[in-house]
């Protein structure tokens, strides 16, 4: 063989070593691809399936929200339970109470008498027992607010009840004076100064009685606590100017008569003067009089009586005339009787 040949022969050989070389190398990279792509698909799923378990899946949070809201649904139930049965409870205490309290009603009915009612009562049964006039003596704290309304509209009851006997006793004194029963309308004048003490009414009536009954110093005691609760003080100066003239205390009188400034005060001061013959001082104290009241029938009346006494008959019937028109229209039977007399 020639050097040539066997170089030749080497190349072959080596050719072959190479292609067969090169194909095992390409059958371990492809087992190593394999490889590194099921670990790289496990990797992958296992990183999925992680994040899926713990971010993406909601059942174990709902599970747990499941179990809360049973939890409250069953707190709920428990507390609506509960509060129906303390309702009931409630209620039937209540309606105990009512039961007891209508009893107890009944009982004072009957028997006409005044009890203290249980602490323990509701609203409506103390406005029943408030319209049905029983006293309440005890109440609950819960009560109170509702027993000062009922304790004002008892004042207020109390209040209209005093008024209204005072005016019938009024009406009733009033009505024995003018009939001439003095002592019976000053015992009525005193049971009603002993409800109200500041009774005007009252205290210049039973003046009047007392004067008429000559105890003056009484009559003088009740005119001079009337001044202290009047308003209209110049009435009772003229009242208390009159008890002084039954007394002969004409100086008193007139001073008490200029005081009072009224219709009646002129009047009467006229006749002072003119028991004391001041002609002038008579003329001109019923002239003052029919001035301030020309429906003061007494005023005309003296002065007809006055002018005809002065021989002025003319003047004298105009003004009888006139004193005769006031009494009947007020129906004053006195005046007309005096009137007879002189017209």
């Amino acid at each position: 063989m020639s050097i040539i040949e066997e170089a030749l022969n080497k190349k072959e050989k080596n050719e072959n070593k190479t292609d067969f070389t090169l194909l095992k190398e390409e059958k371990s990279n492809k087992k190593k691809w394999i490889l590194i792509s099921i670990l790289f698909i496990l990797i992958l799923a296992s990183g999925i399936f992680y994040f899926y378990a713990n971010f993406i899946s909601i059942t174990p949070n709902y599970k747990a929200k499941v179990k809360k809201f049973v939890k409250k649904y069953k707190n709920v139930e428990v507390s609506t339970n509960n509060l129906q049965e303390n309702k009931i409870k409630k209620y039937k205490e209540l309606k105990k109470t009512i039961e007891k309290e209508q009893k107890t009603t009944i009982v004072l009915k009957n028997e006409n008498s005044k009890k203290n009612i249980d602490n323990h009562t509701s609203n409506r049964i103390i406005n029943n027992v408030h319209k049905k006039n029983l006293n309440i003596v005890k109440t609950s704290n819960k009560t109170q607010n509702n027993i000062k309304k009922t304790k004002k509209k008892v004042i207020h009851k109390k209040q209209l009840s005093k008024k209204s006997l005072i005016e019938e006793l009024l009406l009733k004194a009033y009505k024995n004076l003018k009939a001439g029963n003095i002592l019976q309308a000053v015992s009525l004048y005193s049971k009603v100064l002993k409800l109200d003490k500041s009774s005007e009414e009252a205290l210049i009536n039973r003046a009047i009685a007392y004067q008429k009954l000559n105890e003056f110093s009484k009559a003088e005691k009740d005119l001079l606590t009337a001044l202290k609760y009047s308003k209209n003080k110049g009435y009772i100066y003229n009242v208390l100017g009159v008890l002084y003239m039954k007394q002969n205390k004409n100086d008193k009188a007139i001073n008490f008569f200029k005081k009072s400034k009224t219709s009646e005060s002129y009047v009467n001061m006229a006749l002072i003067y003119w028991k004391e013959n001041k002609i002038e001082d008579v003329y001109k104290n019923l002239s003052n009089a029919i001035a301030i009241d020309p429906q003061n029938g007494y005023a005309h009346l003296y002065l007809g009586i006055f002018l005809k006494q002065l021989g002025e008959k003319e003047k004298a019937n105009k003004e009888f005339e006139r004193a005769s028109i006031i009494a009947k229209e007020k129906g004053d039977l006195n005046l007309l009787k005096i009137l007879s007399k002189y017209y």
